[in-house]
């Protein structure tokens, strides 16, 4: 099977960074709730969004923490002959060091996949032949299942009040409830 794992939210934990960056950059209080573009917006304005492109420009990537028990996730799944995809909105060269990364941590992925700005997810998905889609934004999860993709929503608090009708992953370690 061809698995596609969303950066943010699912493969790395950006909710500590970015709490950290908006205390020292804009004096600015969130809580894990906040660190969605919406809700951080909500707090701090386009100085939320500024902030976020700000990390994803520059070398503040290796700042982030991989999400707990990834690494054992991966390895599992590359084992059972599982191809592992970073599939992100994020800029070219952004994923490339991304994946890079997660190499110098011994996470080996067989690629990424960047989704043009303005092309969903779940149509990218499509294109790669993904037959899984994780993701932490609830619309991402929707659109994939709608369009016939398996996806499970990765749960973060930020997306704790989303349609519990969604398949839901609770940390890597819930990944053995299902058969994949």
């Amino acid at each position: 099977m061809r698995f596609g794992l969303d950066w943010h939210g699912v493969i790395v934990d950006p909710d500590d960074l970015t709490i950290r960056l908006a205390k020292s950059m804009h004096n600015a209080l969130l809580i894990p709730q906040d660190c969605t573009t919406s809700k951080g917006e909500r707090v701090m304005g386009r100085c939320y969004s500024d902030m976020v492109r700000f990390v994803e420009s520059s070398g503040l990537l290796r700042g982030y923490s991989l999400t707990p028990g990834l690494k054992e996730a991966v390895d599992e799944w590359t084992a059972d002959g599982h191809l592992l995809y970073v599939i992100s909105t994020l800029d070219p060269e952004y994923v490339t060091s991304a994946l890079e990364v997660l190499k110098e941590e011994g996470v080996l992925f067989n690629g990424g996949w960047i989704c043009a700005k303005g092309i969903p997810k779940h149509i990218a998905a499509r294109r790669i032949g993904l037959d899984l889609l994780i993701d932490d934004d609830p619309s991402n999860v929707k659109d994939a299942l709608d369009a016939g993709i398996d996806a499970l929503l990765f749960d973060r608090a930020c997306n704790r009040d989303a349609d519990p009708a969604l398949p839901r992953l609770y940390g890597w370690a819930d990944r053995k409830k299902y058969k994949l």
